[in-house]
């Protein structure tokens, strides 16, 4: 099975603090509308969004948001780990 893989699909508008140790408001916040997807390469497509650590989920959310917003047909997430807030908001890693 031959997936394509192209690095050029999103690009951020505005840099971003690093999302692990924040609290979860905080890293909403960090990742409101950050990037920015080019609508001739996600077009009708499906996309599948990877990334290596997911804390608040709020960078797969504003990932998927500029991809649906550019014509992305569906958008899939899939993360290697994933964080896991305390009862204080704060994020470890599991």
């Amino acid at each position: 099975m031959r997936i394509p893989f192209s690095p050029h699909v999103l690009a951020r508008n505005r840099e971003t603090r690093y999302q692990v140790g924040l609290s979860l408001p905080d890293g909403q916040e960090n990742m409101m509308g950050p990037f920015q997807a080019n609508s001739k390469l996600v077009q009708n497509k499906s996309i599948l969004v990877v990334d290596d650590v997911a804390t608040s989920g709020a960078t797969f959310n504003a990932c998927a948001d500029a991809l649906l917003e550019a014509g992305a047909a569906c958008v899939y997430g899939f993360t290697l780990a994933r964080a896991v807030y305390s009862a204080t908001g704060d994020a470890d890693i599991t």
